[in-house]
């Protein structure tokens, strides 16, 4: 009788201990390969509100309203053409507008290039610009291209229309029109060249200059984020799935996805380059992990620049097993 227990007893033992050696090597038994999958996330660009930005509200009584917050080209060298139909007191006047910014500013320069590689282009006959959808002028003048960029929507170019012929000595409307390109907003201040009603007494307000000052004083960097982010674990295997973004002002290069347990590194992923405004969602099935306890991973985002925001490139997952 006790034989027969002693016997049971080891049976059970031995089958416990195949089950178990099995569940060991079902977890060690290779998965389907490890699949990689990278995809882009396109660029916001034009307008990304339905808004009429041509009416002029009375009750505006903001300062500096711009048409987006923190609008800004992401270069401070900024290029200009003024087409040759342009009559020589236009074109000089035009230019004495670019001078008065770059004075008061310091820090923002213009220089003249090719009607092709121009920032901002200049007309002065309302049938020298193509009109579409895409094109965004506040009465004669505006950005007319912006990448939606979260932080600081990029300006990719502007268009200025001189086919007004202006009443006064000073290049009001000029600078007028240069300050929609740079996406400042009519105001109801009627001592201010932002009034929509011209005076050839007004005046570009300091706090309008401030404002640009502020902008252009925070270097041309990326900002990359975790948007999205999910992982599950199943026995020793990791597959997780998520969102990177570029908030920032410039493109970010040699970008790197790091996966720790534990502060232990684990393995990266080259994502190459993620444009400004841009992102990509990185996708990744059965990466094997070194250790069967592991339920926790962090994610790191490194790339060669230095960004904007330093603290925004980690983020801690819990596996949903």
């Amino acid at each position: 009788m006790i034989k027969e227990i002693i016997n049971s007893f080891l049976l059970s033992i031995l089958i416990m201990g195949f089950f178990i050696a099995g569940y060991l090597l079902y977890l060690e038994i290779p998965r389907e390969s490890q699949e990689l999958n990278i995809q882009e996330i396109n660029t916001s660009s034009g307008l990304s509100e339905n808004i009429d930005i041509t009416e002029f509200n009375e009750n505006k009584s903001i300062e500096t309203p711009q048409f987006y917050k923190n609008m800004r080209f992401n270069h401070n060298n900024i290029s200009y053409n003024i087409n040759s139909e342009c009559s020589d007191e236009k074109q000089e006047k035009m230019i004495l507008g670019f001078q008065e910014i770059q004075r008061r500013v310091g820090i923002i320069r213009f220089y003249k290039t090719s009607e092709e590689l121009a920032d901002i282009k200049v007309y002065c006959s309302e049938d020298s610009i193509e009109k579409n959808e895409n094109v965004f002028i506040v009465g004669e003048g505006g950005p007319s291209s912006i990448i939606n960029s979260s932080l600081y929507p990029v300006i990719e170019g502007g268009t200025i229309l001189l086919y007004k012929s202006s009443k006064c000595d000073e290049p009001l409307t000029e600078i007028h029109e240069l300050m929609h390109v740079f996406g400042f907003d009519h105001i109801n201040d009627t001592k201010n060249i932002l009034n929509p009603y011209l005076d050839c007494k007004q005046e570009l307000s300091q706090e309008h200059i401030n404002k640009l000052i502020e902008l252009y004083s925070v270097e041309p960097l990326p900002d990359l984020y975790f948007e999205n982010a999910n992982a599950t674990i199943s026995g020793r295997y990791l597959s997780f799935d998520v969102s990177v973004k570029n908030q920032g002002l410039i493109n970010a290069k040699d970008v790197f996805l790091k996966i720790y347990s534990e502060d232990k590194f684990i393995e990266e992923f080259e994502l190459g380059e993620i444009k400004f405004g841009a992102g990509k969602r990185f996708y990744v099935k059965n990466l094997k992990l070194p250790a069967l306890s592991i339920n926790k991973i962090k994610l790191k985002i490194i790339s060669e620049n230095n960004e904007l925001i330093e603290n925004n490139n980690i983020i801690n997952l819990e596996s949903k097993n």
